[in-house]
């Protein structure tokens, strides 16, 4: 016989699920048997039902370096990849006693196959215990199979002719990557289930950790441990879950903001706690203190969650280019048990032209897996009326796809018409919604060999609508800036850099636009962008501060240039009378900024140049020509 027992949850205290059909005691709890895979497997057995040999494997370190991120380099042999891309954030297992080994399922390594791989534990003797409880250090990242079916524990009384299952991560569930609901669990998550019905007073037990997957990420588990009753919660137990901090990491001195201060907190514990209280200091890169403030709930209750402290005063940087450090640290009447979750810290920098959400550290990438075009970037604040003269991006390719050389996109600056604290605004937003004011187009140079995955490209902006070079200029409100890709998802996936700078869920940064042209009507926008705490690598440079001599936008060519028919059905001329002769490039692109077509003329000065676009399909086009003195744009349309 096979018996499932479904588990309610008693509580979530920290990042601890209790698993439990009774309350705890205040008594502590005693442990008769612990296995934390010290030196090697302990006498632990592995095998895979689905015959694809997806075992179990002993990790001697968990503390191993983790590499670029991005899969390439190979983890320590027995050991898992660390997810620590800027999809899925994660990072080393962080198990009590890692360093001295470690069981893992590396399902991922293994590829898109199914599998069902066991772990077995020796026999375990209970006699005499009339309570028994299993504790265990987990991680866990799903893709496929929901864990809360897919991973679960069995346990065997009579020597493993029939065994009981066990839930252990009930509600995870896979998806899009949102710790610790969605895809991951907590790293370590720390899980106690009773199993006396099973286990109680046995003169042998077997316990088996068992996963049903299918190209999943990977299990690991450590610190396993039998013992008389449940961990008595926490009395005193409050947690900062996370600190407010400045709108975005950089700011021009010509658009500071205030500052507000203040964090979301939480009573993990079993005891109602007093003056709980949030304190936050900031210092600049001198180590000069230059705020320091308190907010005081007078009192917290038992269980309760994210209650949002805000401090009384905000903080405005002087108009002076600098980084600043926040610290906060929490704490209360009674002693804290738990006081590492009580500390949280961000900094932010004010400069004299860059807008830019991302810390400069770019962790990795995101990109559409479904292929196409899509724009991916960042809101800004516009405060005081400016002139916005381009974008910088960053962008990356896996290496089986090739080099970034020669990959070709654009750039969009777009006015947002609505407030984004309105549901009016959020709920069904579209490009009815936006106005684009700003566009530029960029190419990866061939074959240069300073170009790597996401070094800053810097393209200038041009009028939207004139197509005349910018700068562009913006009265205050809300702005995105956007880097347009297009890659077809299965073997030329174009990621745009993304950084973790922390920001909250819920707190608008960074968006993600689906779709054709601009104003096509075929758009999708993802104000959430890639998730909540995946910011884009998209910056925006004002013109602020910025003398006459250094200000790097576009001259416009002196050139008459004279494009028809317009609309064309399938000839295009192109009049060119330039004053001085000079090598140009011609570039037709398309309204996504894909270039489709170049011709370079030498010597050119004076010419009649005319396309055959019967291949295009009907739509809009432009048609550049640029020398070294300049560049020169304009928009035509094809239509039979």
């Amino acid at each position: 016989m096979k018996t499932r027992f479904t588990l309610r949850l008693m509580g979530l205290c920290t990042a601890v699920f209790s698993l439990l059909l009774f309350c705890a005691s205040v008594n502590a709890q005693n442990t008769f048997w612990s296995e934390d895979f010290t030196g090697g497997v302990g006498g632990w057995s592995t095998d895979d039902t689905s015959g694809n040999g997806v075992l179990w494997t002993w990790c001697s370190n968990g503390d191993y370096p983790v590499g670029d991120c991005d899969g390439t380099v190979a983890p320590p042999s027995g050991c898992h990849r660390v997810w620590c891309d800027g999809l899925n954030l994660q990072g080393n297992f962080a198990s009590s006693t890692n360093g001295t080994g470690f069981m893992t399922c590396d399902s991922d390594a293994a590829g898109n196959i199914t599998h069902q791989s066991r772990l077995t534990s020796p026999s375990i003797p209970t006699t005499g215990e009339n309570t028994v409880v299993l504790r265990v250090e987990s991680q866990i990242g799903i893709f496929t199979i929901d864990a809360e079916v897919g991973a679960f524990l069995q346990v065997s009384n009579d020597g493993g002719t029939n065994w009981d299952d066990y839930i252990l991560f009930p509600g995870l569930i896979a998806g899009a990557p949102d710790p610790p609901n969605v895809r991951w669990s907590f790293n370590p998550q720390i899980i106690e289930v009773d199993i006396s019905a099973t286990a109680a007073n046995q003169a042998g037990i077997l316990l088996r950790f068992v996963w049903d997957g299918n190209y999943e990420y990977h299990w690991s588990l450590d610190d396993v441990s039998l013992q008389d009753m449940v961990t008595p919660p926490p009395v005193a137990e409050t947690q900062l879950g996370f600190g407010l901090h400045a709108p975005s990491w950089a700011t021009p001195i010509n658009q500071i903001a205030s500052v507000e201060l203040g964090g979301f907190v939480s009573n993990n514990g079993v005891g109602d706690m007093t003056n709980v209280t949030l304190n936050a200091t900031i210092t600049n890169s001198g180590g000069t203190e230059v705020f320091n403030e308190d907010g005081v709930l007078a009192q917290l209750d038992a269980g309760f969650a994210d209650s949002l402290v805000v401090l009384g005063t905000t903080y405005v940087p002087p108009a002076v280019t600098d980084q600043y450090t926040i610290n906060y640290n929490l704490t209360q009447d009674l002693a804290d048990e738990n006081p590492a979750d009580n500390i949280g810290s961000s900094s932010f920098a004010i400069t004299e032209q860059l807008f830019s959400k991302d810390n400069g550290v770019i962790i990795s990438g995101s990109a559409n897996a479904a292929g196409g075009t899509y724009e991916f970037g960042n809101f800004y604040e516009i405060i005081n009326p400016d002139s916005v003269s381009s974008i910088t991006f960053g962008i990356g390719k896996n290496a089986a796809d090739g080099p970034i050389d020669g990959e070709s996109g654009s750039v969009y600056l777009f006015r947002v018409n609505c407030d984004l604290n309105t549901p009016e605004c959020v709920d069904g937003f579209d490009d009815s919604q936006v106005t684009a004011i700003g566009v530029g187009f960029w190419t990866i140079p061939d074959e240069d060999p300073d170009i790597e995955d996401y070094t800053p490209q810097t393209v200038d902006l041009l009028d939207f609508n004139t197509f005349q070079p910018g700068p562009i200029a913006v009265d205050p409100g809300t702005y995105i800036a956007m880097v347009s890709i297009v890659g077809n998802g299965v073997d030329n996936t174009i990621f745009v850099g993304t950084a973790d700078p922390g920001y909250a869920p819920g707190q608008l940064a960074s968006v993600v636009r689906e779709g054709g042209p601009i104003g096509g009507g075929m758009d999708t926008w993802f104000l959430a962008g890639f998730g909540p705490e995946t910011i884009a690598f998209c910056r925006m440079n004002v013109t602020s501060g910025m003398s006459a001599t250094n200000v790097l936008t576009p001259e416009e060519l002196a050139a008459k240039v004279e494009v028809y028919p317009n609309p064309t059905s399938r000839v295009l001329n192109l009049d060119v009378v330039l004053e001085e002769q000079a090598e140009a490039m011609i570039t037709i692109l398309d309204a996504k900024g894909s270039i489709l077509r170049t011709e370079v003329r030498e010597n050119l000065s004076s010419e009649l140049i005319s396309f055959d676009l019967s291949e295009f399909a009907n739509g809009i086009y432009y048609i550049s020509i640029s020398t070294e003195n300049g560049v020169k744009t304009e928009r035509f349309t094809v239509a039979r």
